[in-house]
């Protein structure tokens, strides 16, 4: 069975609304039976789409990798929970530096994880129901009231757990709490651990994580801390 057809009309779009449009006759052309060239270090495997603004870039370029996994490899959306992306979704690496022993995200890694739950719980039904295409519309995804409740519970839980989000790209790799330039850093696990419908915890799970640690599902764990519980039980429990 042949499930690219489904995904044609969203890929397009996913990069008509990306800035660089080096690639935008490529995907175009899907529509009269054309293809996507492979290739190695200057083809569109090495391409990625860019947008103008964070919330943009993490939830477009999350979709466009979707979309080429689904598309590449004929997937059906039925198994779309079972892409890496989205089965490690909620394993977040986090900075800490060692000179403050402080921690910091990048913001575009922050809103990526707010992007790959709405999709997780949405993605699916919408190709059922012929309506990937909502997926562009700002009112029922990265602007909809749900998504900026969870969006302000999640900085909540940054914030009670001291990690800043931080752009530390553009800053020159210099450390937001204390100042150190090019300190030298770990990296921890934190899970956004799932407890019933719309309920989460959030939780550092392992210091110093390898890198096997954020492709691996943690074990249930009933005695993990309950900080952020309430708050996001009140928020979405009775929805």
């Amino acid at each position: 069975m042949d499930n690219k057809e489904q995904y044609i009309e969203p890929l397009i779009r996913v990069i008509e609304l990306n800035e660089d449009k080096s690639w935008l006759d490529t995907f175009l052309g899907l529509r009269t039976g054309g293809f996507l060239p492979g290739g190695g270090a200057g083809s569109l495997n090495d391409w990625g789409p860019s947008y103008s603004n964070n919330i943009k870039s993490s939830w477009y370029s999350n979709l466009y990798d979707i979309l080429r996994k689904l598309f590449d490899n004929n997937i059906p959306a039925e198994q779309f929970s079972e892409l890496k992306l989205i089965k490690f979704r909620n394993n977040i690496r986090v900075i800490r530096c060692l000179n403050c022993n402080k921690s910091y995200q990048h913001p575009s890694v922050f809103e990526s994880c707010i992007a790959l739950d709405f999709y997780y719980k949405n993605f699916t039904q919408l190709a059922k129901n012929e309506l990937l295409l909502n997926l562009f519309i700002p009112e029922l995804t990265y602007e909809s009231q749900k998504t900026k409740e969870y969006r302000n519970w999640l900085s909540e839980q940054y914030e009670a757990n001291n990690i800043k989000v931080y752009d530390f790209v553009n800053n020159k790799y210099i450390c937001p709490h204390c100042g150190k330039d090019h300190g030298e850093t770990e990296h921890d696990l934190y899970i956004l651990k799932d407890e019933l419908a719309d309920q989460k915890l959030f939780v550092r799970q392992k210091q110093n994580a390898n890198w096997d640690d954020f492709e691996r599902i943690p074990a249930g764990n009933s005695s993990l801390p309950k900080a952020g519980y309430s708050r996001w039980q009140k928020l979405f429990g009775s929805e």
